[in-house]
């Protein structure tokens, strides 16, 4: 019984290391894409001040800058203004073009493999904390 006592405790900490490792490996992963996250809203708040976007979000983005209003408030409906409300009546349009184009696609492929992975630890895990309630 101690033999299989021991055998549980090391299954889990592998079982653990695996699921810290994994933690990790998102996390840099999630860190780098907030970086590129961080520079393509960059980009995208200069187009919009140059007018590459259109008028109205030339005029929002200038109200962005001096804090009269957040892109927040422009996507919940919060902001009223005829600009505002010109540019979520374009995203409403564009995100039902979206979603259509990504059920056409379907499912990424990396984010499965990630999934994947992630429930396969996750149930080794709970084998080997199954294991050890067992007398």
């Amino acid at each position: 019984m101690n033999n299989n006592f021991s055998e549980a405790i090391e299954r889990m900490r592998a079982a653990t290391e695996d699921v810290r490792a994994q933690t990790a490996a998102f996390e840099k992963q999630s860190q780098a894409e907030r970086g590129d996250y961080d520079a393509a809203m960059k980009e995208i708040a200069r187009a919009r001040r140059a007018g590459e976007h259109g008028q109205d979000w030339r005029v929002l983005q200038q109200r962005i800058d001096v804090f009269q209003t957040t892109e927040s408030d422009i996507m919940n409906g919060l902001d009223l203004s005829p600009e505002a409300r010109a540019v979520r009546e374009l995203l409403g349009k564009n995100l039902g073009v979206l979603r259509q184009q990504q059920l056409d696609a379907g499912p990424d492929e990396d984010q499965m493999l990630a999934a994947q992975k992630l429930q396969e630890v996750q149930a080794r895990l709970l084998k080997t904390i199954q294991d050890l309630r067992q007398p």
